[in-house]
């Protein structure tokens, strides 16, 4: 994708979709980042001058995490509560995909699923985690949590008229509830990125949602005023 990068104009990925947001000049003072894991190169190389909040609930990534920020110069806070629809404790399924003991992935939702390992962790709703730690809008949220998306929004939904944009992983399963979550909220749909297939089908994707309440004149929508043939560009032609 670098190779490809150099010599076309636009990428379906998470770096250039999130370039070409600032670029059309939505604001970010604060980036709430849920699902790090061992952090978000994509962020950290786009908003690293901006304060990122890390919620991370698996401590086996907390190492990583603080060296690779701290080596950026990051200004960051890692909650190790998970984000959720309440505030509280909950049983968290830990699973690996991989040959090695590392964990790849941490469900919120999926916690009474046989043959997995349970832990209990603390919850939190992002609103709380806004109010807790006093933390300033406009925020940029990204959200990869293996399910537990849906519930994020809901404790999420007081703040998303403070995110100037939201960022979501979406399973081909669960891609219209989750999609529709974002627009009861008054969001509108800014890109498609990071296409996964699996078997020679759409598995999953990043949704890239912005909010219209933020957006400098004209780019609140995808086609305003009058039609400029310069700005049109197909990308399958490229490729």
């Amino acid at each position: 994708m670098d190779d490809i990068s150099r010599i076309l104009p636009r990428t379906p990925g998470k770096r250039d979709s999130i370039a070409k947001f600032l670029a059309a000049g939505f604001p970010v003072e604060t980036v709430i980042d849920v699902g790090v894991q061992y952090g978000t190169p994509e962020l950290i190389d786009t908003l690293g001058d901006r304060r990122h909040i890390l919620c991370e609930p698996i401590v086996e990534y907390h190492d990583s995490i603080r060296r690779t920020y701290t080596a950026r110069g990051v200004d960051f806070l890692l909650d190790a509560r998970a984000a959720s629809d309440s505030d509280g404790t909950a049983q968290i399924a830990l699973s690996t995909t991989s040959d090695a003991s590392t964990i790849t992935h941490a469900r919120l939702n999926d916690a009474d699923a046989p043959g997995q390992t349970l832990r209990a962790v603390e919850t939190v709703t992002l609103a709380t985690l806004v109010e807790d730690r006093n933390l300033a809008g406009p925020f940029l949220l990204k959200i990869d949590v293996d399910g537990a998306e849906e519930m994020i929004l809901k404790g999420a939904a007081p703040i998303l008229s403070q995110c100037s944009g939201v960022v979501m992983e979406a399973h081909v399963e669960s891609f219209f509830a989750r999609c529709q979550h974002l627009v009861d909220a008054g969001l509108a749909l800014f890109d498609i990125i990071d296409l996964c297939y699996y078997d020679n089908r759409l598995c999953q994707v990043d949704v890239f949602f912005i909010n219209p309440a933020f957006a400098p004149d004209g780019a609140e929508k995808p086609i305003s005023g009058a039609w400029d043939n310069s700005k049109w560009f197909d990308l399958i032609r490229h490729i």
